[in-house]
C-alpha cells in the first residue's frame, strides 16, 4: 500500500489500520462469506465511503477559519477512516500533520506528497460531506 501510494515508512501504522478496516468489511469464506463487521454488528457494512489509500485529497478550510484571499482547500493525502466519528484521517501536506475531516474532495488517480494545487482547481472542487453512522453503516433516514 505504501509503495503504490508513493508514501514512506512513517505512514506504516496508518496503512496497517486502513488495511484492517477494509479487511473487516470484506466477505470471508471461513465465516460463510459474511464480513467480520457483519458478524459483530448483525448488518452488512456500507462501502460507499471507502477510498484509495494514499490518494490526493483537498481538505476544505471552513469559511470562518480563512481570510478572504486564503485558498478554500489544502492539499492532503488520504490515510484512512476515523474510528470514533464519521470522518476521514488525512495528512495535511503543508502543516505536516494528520488531521480529521469530513469535508474532503478525493483525487483517486493522484498519489504522493507534492502539494501542487491552483486556486482555479480548488474553485472547481465539489466537496462531499460524509454521511455514515459512527459504526461504519450508511446513515438511514428515520422512519415516519
Amino acid at each position: 500500500m505504501l509503495h503504490h501510494a508513493k508514501l514512506d515508512k512513517r505512514f506504516w501504522a496508518e496503512a496497517a489500520m486502513t488495511a484492517i478496516y477494509v479487511k473487516n468489511r470484506l466477505p470471508s469464506p471461513k465465516i460463510e462469506h459474511k464480513t467480520p463487521f457483519e458478524i459483530v454488528y448483525k448488518s452488512k457494512p456500507s462501502v460507499k465511503h471507502m477510498r484509495v489509500f494514499g490518494c490526493r485529497t483537498y481538505i476544505l478550510t471552513p469559511k470562518e477559519k480563512r481570510l478572504k484571499w486564503d485558498p478554500k482547500a489544502r492539499a492532503g493525502i488520504f490515510l484512512g477512516y476515523e474510528e470514533v466519528s464519521k470522518a476521514y484521517r488525512l495528512y495535511d501536506i503543508e502543516a505536516g500533520q494528520v488531521v480529521i475531516s469530513r469535508d474532503v474532495n478525493f483525487d483517486e488517480s493522484t498519489f504522493g506528497l507534492s502539494p501542487t494545487i491552483s486556486d482555479e482547481d480548488v474553485d472547481d472542487l465539489d466537496f462531499e460531506s460524509l454521511d455514515i453512522d459512527n459504526d461504519g453503516r450508511e446513515a438511514q433516514e428515520p422512519p415516519e
